[in-house]
């Protein structure tokens, strides 16, 4: 969501790609908001939200609708938003059967990844809209898996490209020739990460 906070208005970015992002929201986060008002009440509900969990309340379905009626997508940049879909691949009667994944596809909607349903991450226009599946012990179509999954990463490294021709950051002339690294890495919110690439036994 940052990231496409970042890019609505930027013209050095060329590829926004999300993986489980809660576009149109999470059930679950509804879930949470009512759940916290019934044991707790209002007063301390809103203390909650607001000096521990204010993300508690942004990723909720109705705020997450107003979010998208006032903002839009930058027609300079190509948006991918890929969705997980798991399976706990159990018999319906079995109540021991992954009980936890089934408590959460229950709540936050499924197709989903246990956390965001397929619909929620989907939810924009103007996104690409791939999926991927697991079902049973095969846990990586999970919210949390999904990017680590060296399987998603093949599925999307496709859309990795460097489309310079939209990017507006340098008056050089193009060179006559196009190349695309791809890095990947687990960078969590308000972090870095940084790596080496070498290009023709250079260090940039």
């Amino acid at each position: 969501l940052d990231s496409r906070h970042y890019v609505e208005n930027a013209d050095n970015v060329a590829n926004v790609i999300q993986i489980g992002t809660p576009n149109g929201g999470s059930p679950l986060a509804d879930f949470i908001q009512r759940a916290s008002l019934t044991a707790l009440g209002i007063l301390p509900t809103v203390l909650i939200n607001l000096f521990a969990g204010p993300a508690g309340v942004q990723l909720t379905t109705p705020h997450m609708a107003l979010y998208n009626l006032m903002h839009g997508s930058n027609s300079n940049v190509r948006y991918t938003a890929l969705a997980g879909m798991y399976d706990a691949g159990c018999f319906a009667l079995n109540p021991f059967c992954r009980p936890v994944d089934r408590l959460l596809l229950s709540i936050s909607g499924s197709p989903g990844d246990t956390i965001v349903p397929k619909w929620s991450v989907h939810a924009l226009g103007y996104t690409g809209k791939p999926s991927y599946s697991s079902s049973g012990a095969d846990g990586s179509a999970k919210h949390s898996p999904l990017i680590q999954s060296f399987a998603v990463f093949n599925q999307l490294q496709g859309r990795v490209t460097s489309n310079r021709r939209n990017l507006q950051t340098s008056s050089t002339p193009e060179p006559d020739y196009q190349s695309t690294i791809s890095l990947s890495g687990i960078m969590i919110q308000g972090g870095g990460f940084s790596d080496y690439l070498y290009i023709d036994g250079t260090t940039e």
